[in-house]
């Protein structure tokens, strides 16, 4: 590793990387593969860790959270799926807590941006044959299973095989932001044939996100884009994109002036946002997101410490509204009522710390070199990438799509991986400066 820092990976340690890197590569297309692909590289760092695996905070944390989630599904309301529901978090957990070690070298890191990127190709091929040219199929091959219905679901919004269109556009959220990371290293770099690449990339994954007609994906996406325009200087283009910003809204919600507005701006933008564009389906108040978070939070204030139960949501909204949802659109909200305050207080507190770590590493980087820059934009990549899926998850909840599960929970991982790393690199810079 650059900078004296002497990591040197042995032959198991590259292959249990190896392993982690083909599960990235594929999730999207199978989860059972990936997870072949993964579990034995888990099963190997923590065999290679068993010293010292409990003797960091994160990784305490993380042990004292499952076991509230145990202690939730003891005395849960949810049935069998007390226990079942856990199968989305504690796995996780554990990847997060021997992954990083193994996601720690820029080389590494960088793989795995380029496996976000270029993986996310075949997904857009098949959305827009499902949007274009009606496409549609069921493939059965096997552990791999397809379904991709003809001009997509929900009244046309693209879901490619994903199975509803938001679970897709979370899904490209982190090819996005790997995408504009990298294009921006080709930029600097003034590597034109790979940016020119990359921009078809970064075309074709932002179509995609639009079909999607995910507003939460477009409000994420459009900000990691204002964020890496800020960070390369392209202030021209922060204030065009905050004030097109700005017009949709008002063509959506404004008053004075409104029509004017809806004149230049596309209806395909300002009417998703208004509601206009699929005012014809009928809904009922319960599927609003503002009553399932209302309900989520009395949940939580029936029974605050250790919650109702995975999966109870779902099973109380419907016997309360007979509407039947699988999750409250938000994760927190639904964390807190089935699991409780306390469980969903330390979730916070080991995601924050996390994000809140890499910012800061991030913001007091001393850039002296173009090396020091490019391993900033690496770190600033990876943290937008688990920012924008956990800003996602303020109004959606994807951790039941084990694609999606996955991919964040190993992108995260890499960013806990990354920060360490740096923060050692940094380290050591400041001792030789001062030596």
């Amino acid at each position: 590793m650059r900078r004296g820092l002497g990591i040197r990976q042995t032959s198991a340690e590259v292959a249990a990387t190896t392993g982690i890197l083909a599960g990235a590569v594929l999730a999207p297309y199978s989860p059972i593969l990936a997870g072949i692909a993964v579990v034995p590289a888990l099963i190997w760092s923590s065999w290679s860790q068993r010293s010292q695996l409990l003797k960091t905070p994160l990784n305490q944390a993380l042990l004292v959270l499952s076991g509230l989630l145990l202690l939730s599904a003891l005395f849960g309301t949810s049935g069998s799926m007390r226990w079942l529901g856990l199968a989305n978090f504690l796995p996780f957990f554990w990847l997060l807590a021997v992954t990083p070690a193994l996601l720690l070298k820029p080389p590494v890191l960088r793989s795995l941006l380029w496996i976000l990127a270029i993986g996310a190709l075949p997904v857009c091929l098949i959305g827009y044959l499902q949007i274009y040219a009606d496409w549609g199929f069921s493939l059965k091959l096997g552990i791999v299973h397809w379904v991709v219905d003809a001009g997509g679901r929900a009244s046309g919004r693209m879901d490619a095989f994903f199975g509803y269109p938001n679970w897709l556009a979370a899904y490209l959220l982190l090819p996005w932001t790997a995408t504009l990371g990298l294009w921006c290293e080709s930029l600097a770099q003034r590597h034109w044939q790979r940016w020119f690449g990359l921009s078809l990339v970064l075309l074709l994954i932002g179509g995609c996100l639009l079909l999607t007609d995910s507003r939460n994906a477009w409000i994420v996406a459009g900000s990691i884009a204002l964020v890496f325009a800020f960070y390369e200087g392209l202030r021209w283009l922060v204030w065009g994109g905050v004030g097109y910003a700005i017009a949709v809204l008002w063509a959506a919600f404004g008053t004075t002036g409104r029509d004017a507005f809806r004149r230049w701006i596309p209806a395909f933008f300002w009417s998703r946002f208004s509601g206009d564009k699929f005012a014809d389906i009928p809904r009922s108040p319960a599927e609003s997101r503002l009553h399932q978070w209302q309900f989520a939070w009395q949940m939580t204030e029936a029974r605050p410490w250790l919650g109702w139960g995975s999966h109870s949501f779902t099973q109380q909204y419907e016997a309360a509204t007979q509407v039947w949802l699988g999750h409250p659109h938000n994760l927190v909200l639904m964390f807190s009522a089935e699991f409780g305050l306390p469980a969903t207080l330390l979730l916070l507190g080991i995601l924050g710390s996390i994000l809140g770590r890499s910012l800061w590493i991030c913001l007091r980087w001393p850039v002296h070199t173009p090396s020091d820059r490019q391993d900033q934009r690496l770190l600033l990549t990876l943290l937008l990438a688990c920012l924008g899926f956990a800003i996602f998850n303020t109004a959606d909840v994807t951790v039941f799509d084990v694609r999606n599960n996955l991919l964040s929970w190993i992108v995260l991982a890499a960013l806990q991986g990354a920060t360490t790393t740096f923060a050692t690199q940094r380290s050591l810079g400041l001792r030789a400066q001062s030596a």
